[in-house]
Protein backbone atom coordinates (compact mmCIF):
# COMPACT_ATOMS: atom_id res chain seq x y z
CA UNK A 1 0.00 0.00 0.00
CA UNK A 2 3.10 2.43 1.02
CA UNK A 3 4.70 2.20 -2.48
CA UNK A 4 1.41 3.23 -4.49
CA UNK A 5 0.33 6.01 -1.75
CA UNK A 6 4.39 7.02 -0.15
CA UNK A 7 6.57 9.44 -1.69
CA UNK A 8 10.10 7.60 -0.76
CA UNK A 9 10.83 5.35 -4.01
CA UNK A 10 13.50 3.30 -1.60
CA UNK A 11 11.57 3.03 1.71
CA UNK A 12 10.59 -0.32 2.59
CA UNK A 13 7.96 -0.55 5.46
CA UNK A 14 7.07 -3.61 7.53
CA UNK A 15 7.65 -4.27 11.65
CA UNK A 16 10.77 -2.87 13.14
CA UNK A 17 11.86 -3.28 16.56
CA UNK A 18 11.31 -0.02 18.34
CA UNK A 19 7.36 0.27 16.99
CA UNK A 20 7.76 -3.21 18.15
CA UNK A 21 8.62 -2.59 21.39
CA UNK A 22 6.23 0.67 22.24
CA UNK A 23 3.34 -1.78 20.85
CA UNK A 24 4.24 -4.37 23.32
CA UNK A 25 4.68 -1.59 26.05
CA UNK A 26 1.55 -0.38 25.66
CA UNK A 27 -0.48 -3.27 25.27
CA UNK A 28 1.50 -4.80 28.57
CA UNK A 29 -0.71 -2.32 30.60
CA UNK A 30 -3.99 -4.23 29.78
CA UNK A 31 -3.12 -7.81 29.10
CA UNK A 32 -0.15 -10.26 27.43
CA UNK A 33 -0.01 -12.89 25.24
CA UNK A 34 0.31 -15.57 27.67
CA UNK A 35 -2.96 -14.26 29.56
CA UNK A 36 -5.13 -13.96 26.69
CA UNK A 37 -3.96 -14.30 23.50
CA UNK A 38 -6.94 -13.46 21.21
CA UNK A 39 -7.63 -10.33 23.32
CA UNK A 40 -3.77 -8.67 22.60
CA UNK A 41 -3.98 -9.90 19.10
CA UNK A 42 -6.78 -7.96 18.80
CA UNK A 43 -5.60 -4.93 20.72
CA UNK A 44 -2.19 -4.60 18.37
CA UNK A 45 -4.82 -5.16 15.27
CA UNK A 46 -6.96 -1.60 17.02
CA UNK A 47 -3.01 0.13 17.42
CA UNK A 48 -2.59 -0.24 13.74
CA UNK A 49 -5.91 0.96 13.17
CA UNK A 50 -5.71 4.42 15.21
CA UNK A 51 -1.74 4.74 13.96
CA UNK A 52 -3.63 4.64 10.53
CA UNK A 53 -6.13 7.05 11.30
CA UNK A 54 -3.75 9.44 13.04
CA UNK A 55 -1.06 9.59 10.44
CA UNK A 56 -3.08 9.94 7.29
CA UNK A 57 -5.07 12.81 9.38
CA UNK A 58 -2.19 14.30 10.11
CA UNK A 59 -1.06 14.21 6.73
CA UNK A 60 -4.50 15.62 5.29
CA UNK A 61 -3.85 18.32 7.63
CA UNK A 62 -0.82 18.96 6.35
CA UNK A 63 1.17 18.48 9.17
CA UNK A 64 4.63 16.80 8.06
CA UNK A 65 5.54 20.39 8.56
CA UNK A 66 6.84 19.40 11.68
CA UNK A 67 9.43 17.59 10.35
CA UNK A 68 11.16 20.67 9.60
CA UNK A 69 12.19 20.90 13.34
CA UNK A 70 14.67 18.12 12.66
CA UNK A 71 17.82 19.93 11.38
CA UNK A 72 19.62 17.62 8.72
CA UNK A 73 22.63 17.29 11.49
CA UNK A 74 19.82 16.07 13.76
CA UNK A 75 18.71 13.15 11.09
CA UNK A 76 22.16 12.59 10.22
CA UNK A 77 23.36 11.75 13.77
CA UNK A 78 19.98 9.90 14.72
CA UNK A 79 20.19 7.88 11.54
CA UNK A 80 23.94 7.09 12.20
CA UNK A 81 23.52 5.66 15.82
CA UNK A 82 20.37 3.60 14.94
CA UNK A 83 22.16 2.08 12.58
CA UNK A 84 25.19 0.95 14.76
CA UNK A 85 22.81 -0.03 17.33
CA UNK A 86 20.42 -2.20 14.95
CA UNK A 87 24.18 -3.57 13.31
CA UNK A 88 25.67 -4.76 16.86
CA UNK A 89 21.86 -6.35 17.60
CA UNK A 90 22.73 -8.69 15.34
CA UNK A 91 25.89 -9.96 16.95
CA UNK A 92 23.76 -12.83 18.75
CA UNK A 93 23.52 -14.29 15.07
CA UNK A 94 27.15 -13.33 14.79
CA UNK A 95 28.94 -14.78 17.07
CA UNK A 96 26.61 -17.54 18.11
CA UNK A 97 25.37 -16.88 21.28
CA UNK A 98 22.43 -15.43 22.98
CA UNK A 99 22.95 -11.53 23.97
CA UNK A 100 20.15 -10.01 26.05
CA UNK A 101 18.26 -7.33 23.72
CA UNK A 102 18.90 -3.83 25.10
CA UNK A 103 18.29 -0.38 23.69
CA UNK A 104 21.26 1.29 24.46
CA UNK A 105 25.14 0.25 23.26
CA UNK A 106 26.70 0.14 26.95
CA UNK A 107 23.83 -2.57 27.79
CA UNK A 108 24.75 -4.50 24.25
CA UNK A 109 28.08 -4.70 24.91
CA UNK A 110 28.06 -5.39 28.40
CA UNK A 111 25.72 -8.26 27.34
CA UNK A 112 28.20 -9.34 24.46
CA UNK A 113 31.48 -9.68 26.46
CA UNK A 114 29.79 -11.15 29.82
CA UNK A 115 29.35 -14.02 27.97
CA UNK A 116 32.32 -13.65 25.54
CA UNK A 117 32.74 -17.12 26.87
CA UNK A 118 29.79 -19.11 24.97
CA UNK A 119 31.28 -17.80 21.76
CA UNK A 120 30.68 -20.23 19.12
CA UNK A 121 33.52 -19.79 16.91
CA UNK A 122 31.95 -22.06 13.87
CA UNK A 123 29.52 -19.26 13.72
CA UNK A 124 31.50 -16.19 14.05
CA UNK A 125 33.90 -17.92 11.12
CA UNK A 126 30.60 -18.37 8.53
CA UNK A 127 29.34 -14.73 9.56
CA UNK A 128 33.21 -13.37 8.66
CA UNK A 129 32.81 -15.38 5.46
CA UNK A 130 28.91 -13.61 4.84
CA UNK A 131 30.64 -10.51 5.56
CA UNK A 132 33.54 -11.14 3.30
CA UNK A 133 31.83 -12.12 0.52
CA UNK A 134 28.80 -8.61 0.67
CA UNK A 135 31.80 -6.51 1.22
CA UNK A 136 33.80 -7.99 -1.40
CA UNK A 137 30.73 -8.13 -3.89
CA UNK A 138 29.96 -4.07 -3.13
CA UNK A 139 33.38 -3.29 -3.91
CA UNK A 140 33.50 -5.44 -7.40
CA UNK A 141 30.70 -3.52 -8.31
CA UNK A 142 31.63 -0.08 -7.68
CA UNK A 143 35.37 -0.71 -9.12
CA UNK A 144 34.37 -2.78 -12.23
CA UNK A 145 31.04 -1.65 -14.17
CA UNK A 146 30.83 -4.97 -15.35
CA UNK A 147 30.11 -5.96 -12.44
CA UNK A 148 27.56 -3.71 -11.63
CA UNK A 149 24.78 -6.13 -11.13
CA UNK A 150 27.17 -7.89 -8.07
CA UNK A 151 26.32 -5.20 -5.80
CA UNK A 152 22.79 -5.44 -5.54
CA UNK A 153 22.56 -9.12 -6.36
CA UNK A 154 25.01 -10.09 -3.28
CA UNK A 155 22.57 -10.20 -0.62
CA UNK A 156 20.76 -13.17 -2.75
CA UNK A 157 23.84 -14.86 -3.38
CA UNK A 158 25.08 -15.27 -0.15
CA UNK A 159 21.43 -16.55 0.72
CA UNK A 160 21.50 -18.97 -1.83
CA UNK A 161 24.92 -20.32 -0.95
CA UNK A 162 24.59 -20.30 2.76
CA UNK A 163 21.42 -21.97 2.25
CA UNK A 164 22.75 -24.57 -0.12
CA UNK A 165 26.30 -25.12 2.00
CA UNK A 166 23.99 -25.68 5.13
CA UNK A 167 21.23 -27.76 3.25
CA UNK A 168 24.30 -30.17 1.49
CA UNK A 169 27.21 -30.23 4.60
CA UNK A 170 24.19 -30.16 7.05
CA UNK A 171 26.37 -27.63 9.12
CA UNK A 172 23.34 -27.01 11.39
CA UNK A 173 24.24 -30.54 12.96
CA UNK A 174 28.21 -30.91 12.06
CA UNK A 175 29.35 -27.33 12.55
CA UNK A 176 26.28 -25.88 15.06
CA UNK A 177 24.68 -23.63 12.91
CA UNK A 178 21.51 -22.09 13.96
CA UNK A 179 19.05 -22.22 11.61
CA UNK A 180 15.65 -20.23 10.48
CA UNK A 181 14.06 -23.88 10.45
CA UNK A 182 9.83 -24.12 9.39
CA UNK A 183 8.43 -20.87 8.61
CA UNK A 184 4.43 -21.15 8.54
CA UNK A 185 2.99 -21.40 5.05
CA UNK A 186 -0.13 -19.48 3.43
CA UNK A 187 -1.58 -15.54 3.36
CA UNK A 188 -2.91 -14.38 6.97
CA UNK A 189 -6.97 -13.98 6.55
CA UNK A 190 -8.76 -10.85 5.94
CA UNK A 191 -10.24 -9.95 9.66
CA UNK A 192 -11.53 -6.37 10.93
CA UNK A 193 -11.80 -8.16 14.37
CA UNK A 194 -10.92 -4.98 16.52
CA UNK A 195 -11.04 -4.10 20.04
CA UNK A 196 -13.02 -0.41 19.96
CA UNK A 197 -14.26 -0.34 22.97
CA UNK A 198 -10.64 0.04 24.23
CA UNK A 199 -9.63 2.85 21.70
CA UNK A 200 -9.42 5.09 24.98
CA UNK A 201 -6.80 2.82 26.87
CA UNK A 202 -4.85 2.51 23.50
CA UNK A 203 -5.47 6.55 22.34
CA UNK A 204 -1.58 7.00 24.23
CA UNK A 205 0.36 4.15 22.66
CA UNK A 206 -1.01 4.82 19.00
CA UNK A 207 -0.29 9.03 19.03
CA UNK A 208 3.59 7.99 20.75
CA UNK A 209 3.80 5.35 17.91
CA UNK A 210 2.24 7.57 15.22
CA UNK A 211 4.88 10.49 15.92
CA UNK A 212 7.62 7.90 16.67
CA UNK A 213 7.51 6.13 13.82
CA UNK A 214 6.72 8.97 11.35
CA UNK A 215 9.99 10.18 12.94
CA UNK A 216 12.12 6.92 12.19
CA UNK A 217 10.43 6.27 8.61
CA UNK A 218 11.38 10.03 7.52
CA UNK A 219 14.57 10.25 8.82
CA UNK A 220 15.97 7.37 7.06
CA UNK A 221 13.48 8.06 3.93
CA UNK A 222 15.72 11.49 3.68
CA UNK A 223 19.06 10.29 4.10
CA UNK A 224 18.25 7.81 1.40
CA UNK A 225 16.61 10.44 -1.27
CA UNK A 226 19.54 12.52 -0.18
CA UNK A 227 22.04 9.96 -1.24
CA UNK A 228 19.92 9.53 -4.75
CA UNK A 229 19.53 13.31 -4.80
CA UNK A 230 15.17 13.53 -4.83
CA UNK A 231 13.18 14.69 -1.88
CA UNK A 232 10.08 13.05 -0.11
CA UNK A 233 7.07 15.33 0.55
CA UNK A 234 6.64 14.55 4.75
CA UNK A 235 2.36 14.74 3.85
CA UNK A 236 2.63 12.29 1.23
CA UNK A 237 5.01 10.16 3.75
CA UNK A 238 2.41 10.02 6.40
CA UNK A 239 -0.53 9.50 4.34
CA UNK A 240 1.72 6.70 3.05
CA UNK A 241 2.26 4.80 6.58
CA UNK A 242 -0.80 5.84 7.56
CA UNK A 243 -2.38 3.74 4.22
CA UNK A 244 -0.26 0.66 4.96
CA UNK A 245 -1.25 0.68 9.26
CA UNK A 246 -4.67 1.15 8.05
CA UNK A 247 -4.99 -1.70 5.27
CA UNK A 248 -2.65 -3.74 7.23
CA UNK A 249 -5.45 -4.29 10.35
CA UNK A 250 -7.66 -5.52 8.57
CA UNK A 251 -5.00 -8.36 8.17
CA UNK A 252 -4.29 -8.88 11.36
CA UNK A 253 -1.18 -6.54 11.20
CA UNK A 254 0.44 -4.35 14.27
CA UNK A 255 1.62 -0.99 13.57
CA UNK A 256 4.37 -0.68 10.92
CA UNK A 257 6.44 2.06 9.48
CA UNK A 258 9.62 2.97 7.37
CA UNK A 259 12.63 0.38 8.85
CA UNK A 260 16.22 1.06 9.35
CA UNK A 261 18.01 -2.22 8.18
CA UNK A 262 14.76 -3.40 5.74
CA UNK A 263 15.01 0.20 3.70
CA UNK A 264 19.21 -0.31 3.85
CA UNK A 265 18.90 -3.56 2.31
CA UNK A 266 16.13 -2.28 -0.42
CA UNK A 267 19.17 0.75 -1.42
CA UNK A 268 22.04 -1.74 -1.58
CA UNK A 269 19.88 -4.13 -3.66
CA UNK A 270 19.57 -1.21 -6.54
CA UNK A 271 16.00 0.03 -5.54
CA UNK A 272 15.56 3.05 -7.34
CA UNK A 273 11.48 3.20 -7.72
CA UNK A 274 8.83 2.19 -5.70
CA UNK A 275 8.00 -0.73 -8.12
CA UNK A 276 10.64 -3.21 -6.06
CA UNK A 277 8.93 -2.75 -2.79
CA UNK A 278 5.45 -3.91 -4.86
CA UNK A 279 7.73 -7.06 -6.27
CA UNK A 280 9.09 -7.45 -2.87
CA UNK A 281 5.48 -7.95 -2.14
CA UNK A 282 4.83 -10.27 -4.85
CA UNK A 283 7.76 -12.57 -3.92
CA UNK A 284 6.90 -12.63 -0.26
CA UNK A 285 3.27 -14.01 -0.96
CA UNK A 286 4.92 -16.43 -3.10
CA UNK A 287 7.11 -18.01 -0.62
CA UNK A 288 4.81 -17.85 1.67
CA UNK A 289 2.71 -19.80 -0.37
CA UNK A 290 5.29 -22.03 -2.24
CA UNK A 291 8.81 -21.20 -1.35
CA UNK A 292 8.76 -21.30 2.91
CA UNK A 293 10.39 -24.77 2.55
CA UNK A 294 13.14 -23.61 0.88
CA UNK A 295 14.37 -20.76 3.76
CA UNK A 296 14.37 -23.88 6.34
CA UNK A 297 18.13 -24.26 5.97
CA UNK A 298 18.77 -20.63 5.83
CA UNK A 299 21.46 -19.48 8.66
CA UNK A 300 20.75 -17.05 10.67
CA UNK A 301 24.24 -15.82 10.31
CA UNK A 302 23.48 -15.25 6.77
CA UNK A 303 21.01 -12.97 7.93
CA UNK A 304 22.72 -11.05 10.62
CA UNK A 305 25.26 -10.71 7.92
CA UNK A 306 23.32 -8.92 5.72
CA UNK A 307 21.66 -6.58 8.05
CA UNK A 308 25.10 -5.34 9.44
CA UNK A 309 26.09 -5.00 5.81
CA UNK A 310 23.25 -3.41 5.03
CA UNK A 311 23.02 -0.65 7.89
CA UNK A 312 27.18 0.44 7.98
CA UNK A 313 26.46 2.65 4.48
CA UNK A 314 23.85 4.85 7.09
CA UNK A 315 27.19 5.62 9.36
CA UNK A 316 27.84 8.75 7.30
CA UNK A 317 31.18 10.02 9.23
CA UNK A 318 31.76 11.79 5.86
CA UNK A 319 28.98 13.70 6.59
CA UNK A 320 29.85 14.09 10.24
CA UNK A 321 33.41 15.39 9.35
CA UNK A 322 32.07 18.06 6.60
CA UNK A 323 29.40 19.35 9.58
CA UNK A 324 32.99 19.83 11.85
CA UNK A 325 34.85 22.15 9.37
CA UNK A 326 31.30 23.77 8.54
CA UNK A 327 29.93 24.67 11.22
CA UNK A 328 31.16 23.43 14.84
CA UNK A 329 27.66 24.48 16.17
CA UNK A 330 26.56 21.90 13.80
CA UNK A 331 28.55 19.06 14.36
CA UNK A 332 27.58 19.69 18.49
CA UNK A 333 24.20 18.90 16.93
CA UNK A 334 24.79 16.02 15.32
CA UNK A 335 26.69 14.50 18.24
CA UNK A 336 24.62 14.93 20.29
CA UNK A 337 21.87 13.12 18.43
CA UNK A 338 24.35 10.63 17.60
CA UNK A 339 25.36 9.89 21.24
CA UNK A 340 21.70 10.04 22.85
CA UNK A 341 20.70 7.29 20.18
CA UNK A 342 23.78 5.38 21.07
CA UNK A 343 23.65 5.80 24.84
CA UNK A 344 20.14 6.10 25.49
CA UNK A 345 18.44 3.64 22.95
CA UNK A 346 15.98 4.71 19.65
CA UNK A 347 13.36 5.68 21.55
CA UNK A 348 14.74 7.82 23.95
CA UNK A 349 17.41 9.20 21.29
CA UNK A 350 14.46 10.27 19.13
CA UNK A 351 13.62 12.54 22.34
CA UNK A 352 16.73 13.84 21.99
CA UNK A 353 16.85 14.56 18.80
CA UNK A 354 13.44 16.67 19.00
CA UNK A 355 14.32 18.55 21.74
CA UNK A 356 18.31 19.92 20.03
CA UNK A 357 15.84 20.44 17.39
CA UNK A 358 13.47 22.67 19.48
CA UNK A 359 15.99 24.09 21.44
CA UNK A 360 18.01 25.00 18.09
CA UNK A 361 14.84 26.97 16.71
CA UNK A 362 14.67 28.80 19.99
CA UNK A 363 17.90 29.76 20.37
CA UNK A 364 18.24 30.82 16.51
CA UNK A 365 15.11 32.61 17.12
CA UNK A 366 15.45 34.50 19.94
CA UNK A 367 19.23 35.58 19.47
CA UNK A 368 19.19 36.69 16.04
CA UNK A 369 22.04 38.39 13.83
CA UNK A 370 22.03 42.28 14.55
CA UNK A 371 24.46 45.04 13.18
CA UNK A 372 25.37 48.50 13.61
CA UNK A 373 25.31 50.20 9.89
CA UNK A 374 27.27 52.52 8.40
CA UNK A 375 27.37 54.44 5.01
CA UNK A 376 29.05 53.04 2.17
CA UNK A 377 31.47 56.02 0.69
CA UNK A 378 29.76 57.11 -2.89
CA UNK A 379 26.83 55.23 -2.42
CA UNK A 380 23.29 56.06 -0.25
CA UNK A 381 23.51 52.40 1.19
CA UNK A 382 23.65 51.43 5.02
CA UNK A 383 26.22 48.16 5.07
CA UNK A 384 27.25 45.99 8.62
CA UNK A 385 29.92 47.64 9.61
CA UNK A 386 32.14 44.11 10.94
CA UNK A 387 31.66 43.22 6.67
CA UNK A 388 32.10 46.52 5.90
CA UNK A 389 34.63 48.28 8.06
CA UNK A 390 34.61 51.29 5.15
CA UNK A 391 31.14 52.23 6.06
CA UNK A 392 30.87 55.13 7.60
CA UNK A 393 29.70 56.07 11.00
CA UNK A 394 27.52 59.83 12.01
CA UNK A 395 28.23 61.70 14.54
CA UNK A 396 25.56 61.28 17.06
CA UNK A 397 23.35 58.85 14.60
CA UNK A 398 22.94 54.90 15.36
CA UNK A 399 22.10 52.92 12.70
CA UNK A 400 20.82 49.75 13.93
CA UNK A 401 19.87 46.45 12.40
CA UNK A 402 18.49 42.78 13.13
CA UNK A 403 17.95 40.61 10.69
CA UNK A 404 14.54 38.40 12.08
CA UNK A 405 10.94 39.50 12.43
CA UNK A 406 10.50 41.52 16.20
CA UNK A 407 8.35 39.41 18.40
CA UNK A 408 8.03 38.42 22.05
CA UNK A 409 10.68 35.78 21.65
CA UNK A 410 13.58 38.19 21.04
CA UNK A 411 12.20 41.46 21.25
CA UNK A 412 13.73 42.01 24.85
CA UNK A 413 17.41 40.65 23.52
CA UNK A 414 16.74 43.06 20.71
CA UNK A 415 16.06 46.39 22.75
CA UNK A 416 19.33 45.03 24.54
CA UNK A 417 21.64 44.75 21.45
CA UNK A 418 20.44 48.69 20.61
CA UNK A 419 21.27 49.55 23.78
CA UNK A 420 24.44 47.70 23.86
CA UNK A 421 25.15 49.25 20.35
CA UNK A 422 24.67 52.73 21.76
CA UNK A 423 26.77 52.52 24.32
CA UNK A 424 29.78 50.99 22.10
CA UNK A 425 28.62 54.21 19.34
CA UNK A 426 29.47 56.63 22.88
CA UNK A 427 32.62 55.13 23.72
CA UNK A 428 34.01 55.11 20.17
CA UNK A 429 33.49 58.63 19.51
CA UNK A 430 34.64 59.52 22.82
CA UNK A 431 37.77 57.95 22.52
CA UNK A 432 38.31 59.39 19.00
CA UNK A 433 37.38 62.77 20.85
CA UNK A 434 40.65 62.33 23.16
CA UNK A 435 42.91 61.15 20.74
CA UNK A 436 42.39 64.53 19.19
CA UNK A 437 42.27 67.67 20.78
CA UNK A 438 40.40 66.48 23.80
CA UNK A 439 37.28 68.14 22.94
CA UNK A 440 34.00 66.61 23.41
CA UNK A 441 32.15 66.55 20.12
CA UNK A 442 28.21 66.34 19.31
CA UNK A 443 29.21 62.85 18.65
CA UNK A 444 30.09 62.00 22.39
CA UNK A 445 26.30 61.33 22.53
CA UNK A 446 24.09 59.62 20.74
CA UNK A 447 21.16 61.53 19.81
CA UNK A 448 19.31 59.64 17.10
CA UNK A 449 18.53 55.60 17.46
CA UNK A 450 17.65 55.42 13.32
CA UNK A 451 16.30 51.27 13.38
CA UNK A 452 16.47 50.34 9.83
CA UNK A 453 13.30 47.94 9.65
CA UNK A 454 13.26 46.07 6.26
CA UNK A 455 14.27 42.74 8.02
CA UNK A 456 11.57 42.81 10.60
CA UNK A 457 8.86 40.89 7.89
CA UNK A 458 6.40 41.18 11.57
CA UNK A 459 6.14 42.57 14.57
CA UNK A 460 3.85 41.51 17.33
CA UNK A 461 2.08 43.23 19.82
CA UNK A 462 5.09 41.84 22.88
CA UNK A 463 7.49 43.75 19.87
CA UNK A 464 5.14 46.92 19.30
CA UNK A 465 5.28 47.08 23.48
CA UNK A 466 9.08 47.25 23.35
CA UNK A 467 9.46 49.77 20.66
CA UNK A 468 6.63 52.14 22.62
CA UNK A 469 9.25 51.88 25.70
CA UNK A 470 12.64 52.93 23.61
CA UNK A 471 10.44 55.54 22.01
CA UNK A 472 9.06 56.95 25.48
CA UNK A 473 12.75 56.23 27.07
CA UNK A 474 14.43 57.90 24.72
CA UNK A 475 12.57 61.00 24.46
CA UNK A 476 12.63 61.65 28.31
CA UNK A 477 16.48 61.86 27.75
CA UNK A 478 16.56 63.38 24.61
CA UNK A 479 16.96 61.06 21.79
CA UNK A 480 14.72 60.53 19.08
CA UNK A 481 13.91 57.02 17.45
CA UNK A 482 13.51 57.04 14.02
CA UNK A 483 11.81 54.19 11.86
CA UNK A 484 13.03 53.08 8.45
CA UNK A 485 11.33 51.41 5.80
CA UNK A 486 8.99 49.59 8.20
CA UNK A 487 6.97 47.49 5.67
CA UNK A 488 3.11 47.87 5.41
CA UNK A 489 2.04 45.25 8.00
CA UNK A 490 4.16 46.39 10.29
CA UNK A 491 3.15 49.89 10.32
CA UNK A 492 -0.38 49.15 10.52
CA UNK A 493 0.64 47.50 13.77
CA UNK A 494 2.62 50.24 15.07
CA UNK A 495 -0.08 52.57 14.16
CA UNK A 496 -2.61 50.76 16.20
CA UNK A 497 -0.20 49.85 19.44
CA UNK A 498 0.03 54.04 19.25
CA UNK A 499 4.00 53.83 18.56
CA UNK A 500 3.67 56.05 15.05
CA UNK A 501 2.32 58.49 17.75
CA UNK A 502 5.18 58.13 20.33
CA UNK A 503 7.86 58.35 17.92
CA UNK A 504 6.68 61.11 15.95
CA UNK A 505 5.20 60.95 11.97
CA UNK A 506 7.71 62.92 10.82
CA UNK A 507 10.01 60.63 12.39
CA UNK A 508 9.32 57.70 10.15
CA UNK A 509 11.23 57.38 6.41
CA UNK A 510 10.93 54.81 4.06
CA UNK A 511 15.14 54.52 4.05
CA UNK A 512 17.98 54.74 6.35
CA UNK A 513 19.67 57.23 3.97
CA UNK A 514 17.23 60.22 4.33
CA UNK A 515 16.66 59.27 7.96
CA UNK A 516 19.63 59.76 8.72
CA UNK A 517 19.94 62.79 6.09
CA UNK A 518 16.94 64.32 8.35
CA UNK A 519 18.91 63.75 11.52
CA UNK A 520 22.27 64.87 10.30
CA UNK A 521 20.05 67.64 9.16
CA UNK A 522 18.44 68.50 12.32
CA UNK A 523 21.70 68.32 14.62
CA UNK A 524 23.15 71.00 12.07
CA UNK A 525 20.74 73.23 12.68
CA UNK A 526 19.43 72.76 9.13
CA UNK A 527 15.80 71.93 7.63
CA UNK A 528 15.85 68.39 6.02
CA UNK A 529 15.93 67.59 2.38
CA UNK A 530 12.51 68.04 1.34
CA UNK A 531 13.38 64.68 -0.52
CA UNK A 532 12.67 62.73 1.91
CA UNK A 533 10.12 60.75 2.20
CA UNK A 534 8.37 60.35 5.09
CA UNK A 535 5.31 58.06 6.08
CA UNK A 536 2.43 60.43 5.21
CA UNK A 537 3.04 59.25 1.08
CA UNK A 538 3.74 55.38 2.65
CA UNK A 539 0.02 54.43 1.22
CA UNK A 540 0.76 56.02 -2.16
CA UNK A 541 4.23 55.33 -2.83
CA UNK A 542 3.50 51.35 -1.84
CA UNK A 543 0.74 51.33 -4.80
CA UNK A 544 2.60 52.85 -7.10
CA UNK A 545 5.67 50.27 -6.28
CA UNK A 546 3.43 47.45 -6.83
CA UNK A 547 1.85 48.72 -9.67
CA UNK A 548 4.91 49.32 -11.42
CA UNK A 549 6.15 45.62 -10.57
CA UNK A 550 9.45 46.99 -8.81
CA UNK A 551 10.19 47.61 -5.56
CA UNK A 552 10.23 51.17 -4.00
CA UNK A 553 13.91 51.59 -3.63
CA UNK A 554 13.58 51.14 -8.00
CA UNK A 555 10.65 53.28 -7.66
CA UNK A 556 9.31 56.47 -6.67
CA UNK A 557 11.44 56.68 -3.40
CA UNK A 558 14.04 57.02 -5.03
CA UNK A 559 12.92 60.43 -6.75
CA UNK A 560 11.05 61.76 -2.68
CA UNK A 561 7.86 62.19 -4.27
CA UNK A 562 4.74 60.38 -5.55
CA UNK A 563 1.81 61.20 -7.98
CA UNK A 564 -0.25 62.74 -5.08
CA UNK A 565 2.59 64.78 -4.36
CA UNK A 566 5.55 66.78 -5.59
CA UNK A 567 7.30 67.74 -2.26
CA UNK A 568 7.00 65.96 0.81
CA UNK A 569 8.24 68.05 4.03
CA UNK A 570 11.57 65.76 6.27
CA UNK A 571 11.47 67.37 9.84
CA UNK A 572 12.62 70.66 10.30
CA UNK A 573 15.22 72.04 13.24
CA UNK A 574 11.46 72.79 14.49
CA UNK A 575 10.60 69.56 14.99
CA UNK A 576 13.35 68.70 17.34
CA UNK A 577 13.91 72.23 19.12
CA UNK A 578 11.75 70.96 21.59
CA UNK A 579 13.66 68.10 22.30
CA UNK A 580 15.87 68.94 25.09
CA UNK A 581 19.75 67.54 24.55
CA UNK A 582 21.12 65.81 27.43
CA UNK A 583 24.29 63.89 27.35
CA UNK A 584 23.35 59.91 27.56
CA UNK A 585 26.37 59.31 30.01
CA UNK A 586 27.75 60.87 32.79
Amino acid sequence: MYAVTGSSRQLAVGPVALVSLLTATGLATITTYEENPSLYIQLAVTVSLLVGFIQVGMGLLRLGFLVSFMSHAVIGGFTGGAAILIGISQAKHLLGYDVPKSHSIQEYLEGIFSNIGKLHWQTLLFSLLWLGLLIGSKLAGKRWKRLKLLKAMGPLIVTVLGTFLTYVARLDRHAGLKIVGDIPDGLPKASASYALGRSGDLLTTALIISFVGFLESIAIAQAIAKKHGYKVDSNQELIGLGSANLIGSLFQSYPTTGGFSRTAINNEAGAQTPLASILSAFVILLTLLVLTPLFHYLPKSVLGAIVVSAVASLVDLAEAQSLYRVSKFDFAVWLAAFMGVLLLGVEMGVGVAIVVSLLIVIYKVSRPKTAVLGKIPGHRVFRDITQYPQGELHEGVLVFRMDAPLFFANAQYFRDKVDESEDALWCAFNQRAGAGDGKMTLGGVVHFVVLEMAPMATIDATGAHVLHEMAHDYKARGVQLVLANPNRGSLAVLERAGVIDEVGREWVFFRAHEAVAACRAALKGLEAPTAAPSMACAAALAEQAAAAGGDLEAGAADRGNCRQCTVLEGPTLDAITAVKMVPHRS
